[in-house]
């Protein structure tokens, strides 16, 4: 739609009050709701290279041309919602393209879940200030607009829909027909979007995005790790005794990888420094909460009688669950009142930060806290209780977590299976001062046992997942009671010492690396033992890791699947892989390269190795950037008459019109070849497994 208000846009901030508006908005919302709660400097020194690329990826190219779509990949706890916040305050105080975008506006799922129907006109005009100029004016230049969006994996609706797009922004329709028309460039495709995605978002929505330029949030490093420390702490003798005692302890450091998990250690510690205490550690990431909610308990209502103090955690649970089980994850006073958490109780939740407020709006810390708390709710039931029909029974709760649930579901479950130990529950009764169901365990156990019974080509357990939760429990025992009703489980590695098992166990032929975070040295280690003429492994999955992955292409014959997805391997790797897969000594026969920030400049380098590797029968490229003319390439040799590819995973339906049609005459052209979306998925499922 053309729109032809005044040529030139406010682009200070005395003739723009929306940016004065949004730099209070996040400038309280940075102060207030930010978990870390760091200065302005230690952000600045710890985000400098995303920054960096930020700022690359909005710039113009050689051409001059703009990439207009950036995703900011990585997983829950990262800090994706943190970064893109302090986006919208650098650019609000003039830190952050000055000369690049004249407006942006930011869009929360959970806020978009409580708006049914709009246009993109009265969306924004809900945070445009009255000062300000008209707001159809900002429409003249919508390449001056950047539009970010947070939360996809609470948005309660689909957005991959096929037909009913929008281009008008004055028209009245559907959120997620908004969302969607903005996303494929339907409605102001000249604007552009800074999008954030997990693991499981970025596999649901990435056809919607055009051409998108993929930038990874790697976590702390060592050193930034250090540097919390020290400006938690304040004292450097503590902040030293602390990062010692975390970084000798492999599952706490590890999880210190994590923003929010570093600011629970350190708040746990920094607590029992205070009170002259131990230093204690995380056995499991249920643990690691336990020990900052109960220190939190103690902060806030140890000293009121326990009647008191049990309705006040159990109306706060009760909220938690109830928002898990209906996707809610901001709460307006009518949710609390009808949980019973009064105006006190919101207050005591307030100021031990647990809850935070804005305005009228009320949400937990961090989603991960929700989860902790939903799962406490099952601890904090009683029989004499009014019913409330939205939380699940723990049947339907452990059926979730072994089956495909959603990812604040899969977390529940794994809190819930933490609390069944009666180690957890005399911890939390002692620090309560009220009993606790001890039930819990026993309706795990039958839930298992039930679920162990179905038909599994029906019912699919995943036992990475189930793993997942026993580990929580740390009772040998009980894992294998559980593990005795399950009469047929994969499990292809156990070993804590990936190498020495490679090297040692002759019968190993697929290892599973998913969840795993390799230094380098396990890195060069793993690969000098694949290179080794012992090793006999067949399959190599979820690879985090590509270096020197194309030496041991060319010395390992016997491998023969490599699953390298989900990774940042880009361009440049592919060329590297390449080069191995044309080496004669390469025997390959699947290559996994989906969601690897592939574009088309791969794919002459694809197409050359597609055309030497005879051995290569299975590729996966879903997931890639790879455009029309990139296509093209692989297409052409794929009908070349030495290409011996059998399979090939692409979605079809995420291409234009003559694309398909491209893909469609290749399949028609060489009758040997199937191109397919997702076809190596089931059999993933059926092998079941440990994480290692």
């Amino acid at each position: 739609m053309e729109y032809a208000p005044p040529a030139v846009l406010a682009n200070s901030d005395e003739l723009n009050p929306y940016k004065n508006h949004i730099k209070k908005n996040f400038r309280f919302i940075w102060e207030k709701e930010t978990c870390l709660q760091v200065s302005d400097d230690f952000y600045a020194e710890t985000t400098k290279s995303e920054y960096e690329e930020l700022t690359a990826a909005h710039a113009a190219d050689w051409a001059g041309q703009h990439v207009l779509t950036v995703v900011l990949l990585g997983s829950q706890g990262i800090g994706k919602t943190t970064l893109l916040r302090k986006v919208m305050l650098e650019w609000a105080e003039g830190n952050l393209w000055k000369e690049r975008f004249t407006f942006i506006f930011f869009f929360n799922g959970c806020e978009m879940n409580n708006i049914t129907e709009t246009s993109l006109l009265e969306l924004l005009s809900r945070d445009w200030p009255e000062s300000s100029e008209p707001l159809e004016n900002i429409f003249s230049q919508p390449e001056r607009i950047l539009f970010i969006m947070d939360g996809f994996e609470k948005l309660k609706f689909d957005l991959d829909l096929d037909t009913n797009l929008c281009n008008d922004w004055r028209q009245r329709c559907p959120t997620q027909v908004i969302l969607s028309s903005l996303l494929r460039k339907k409605m102001l495709p000249e604007s552009s979007m800074l999008v954030a995605l997990g693991v499981t978002g970025m596999q649901k929505n990435f056809y919607l995005l055009q051409h998108p330029k993929y930038i990874t949030l790697p976590g702390l490093s060592e050193r930034d790790r250090k540097l919390y420390f020290s400006h938690l702490f304040r004292e450097k003798n503590k902040a030293s005794r602390a990062f010692s005692f975390v970084r000798d302890n492999t599952l706490p450091f590890v999880l210190c990888h994590y923003p929010l998990a570093c600011w629970l250690v350190c708040t746990c510690m920094k607590w029992q420094l205070e009170r002259r205490e131990d230093l204690g550690i995380a056995e499991s990431i249920t643990s690691l909460y336990v020990s900052f909610f109960t220190s939190v308990f103690k902060l806030g209502l140890q000293n009121c009688p326990p009647r008191q103090s049990r309705a006040c955690l159990q109306s706060l649970c009760t909220l938690a669950a109830e928002g898990i089980w209906t996707d809610m994850f901001v709460f307006y006073p009518g949710d609390l009142r009808r949980n019973g958490v009064s105006e006190p109780d919101a207050s005591i939740w307030e100021s031990l930060r647990l809850l935070q407020r804005n305005h009228d709006r009320f949400t937990f810390i961090h989603r991960c806290v929700q989860e902790f708390c939903a799962a406490m709710w099952y601890l904090l039931r009683q029989p004499q209780d009014n019913p409330n029909p939205a939380p699940g029974t723990v049947f339907q709760l452990v059926t979730a977590v072994v089956t495909q649930a959603p990812t604040y579901l899969l977390q529940t479950g794994v809190f819930l299976f933490g609390f069944s130990t009666e180690k957890t529950t005399n911890l939390l009764e002692t620090s309560f001062g009220f009993p606790l169901s001890k039930g819990i365990k026993q309706e795990i156990t039958k839930s298992l046992q039930s679920l162990s019974q179905y038909d599994p080509h029906q019912v699919v357990v995943n036992f990475r997942e189930l793993f997942n939760s026993l580990f929580e429990t740390q009772e040998k025992e009980f894992i294998t009671q559980v593990m005795d009703f399950f009469e047929d489980v994969n499990v292809f590695i156990t070993c804590d010492y990936i190498s020495q098992a490679l090297l040692c166990n002759k019968f190993l032929s697929l290892l599973d690396l998913g969840s795993n975070f390799l230094e380098d040295n396990g890195v060069t280690s793993l690969c000098e033992l694949l290179k080794h003429p012992s090793c006999n492994l067949q399959q190599l999955w979820h690879c985090n890791f590509f270096r020197d992955l194309s030496a041991v292409l060319i010395s390992n014959e016997k491998l023969k699947t490599l699953k390298l997805g989900d990774n940042n391997i880009q361009d440049a790797g592919v060329k590297q892989l390449c080069e191995a897969l044309k080496h004669p000594n390469c025997k390959l026969e699947n290559l996994g390269l989906e969601m690897c920030q592939l574009t088309t400049a791969c794919c002459e380098d694809l197409a050359s190795a597609l055309t030497v590797c005879r051995s290569l029968k299975g590729l996966n490229l879903d997931w890639n950037s790879l455009g029309h003319d990139g296509l093209l390439l692989l297409c052409e040799a794929l009908s070349h008459l030495d290409c011996a590819l059998q399979l090939l995973r692409l979605d079809k339906s995420a291409f234009d019109e003559e694309t398909q049609l491209l893909l469609t005459a290749v399949e028609e052209k060489n009758p040997h070849l199937i191109i397919l979306h997702q076809p190596w998925d089931n059999d993933e499922y059926r092998i079941k497994g440990v994480l290692i």
